[in-house]
């Protein structure tokens, strides 16, 4: 319960800040799609209606 407060409680965005979102690992494990570049769509930290499903990890 403690953890589910917690993720609503941070999910307000307050000071311009981005705010708490539950995730997954990206893992080839059941129930993960991985989808092409295409249906990624673009990252937008305030208003999140343009985003689609997705995260991308580069390397340096």
């Amino acid at each position: 319960m403690c953890i589910a407060l917690a993720t609503a409680a941070a999910s307000c965005s307050l000071h311009n800040v981005p705010r708490t979102r539950l995730g997954s690992y990206a893992t080839a494990t059941v129930g993960t799609n991985f989808l092409d570049l295409s249906s990624l769509g673009e990252h937008q930290y305030f208003d999140g209606r343009g985003e689609n499903n997705g995260i991308v990890y580069t390397c340096r």
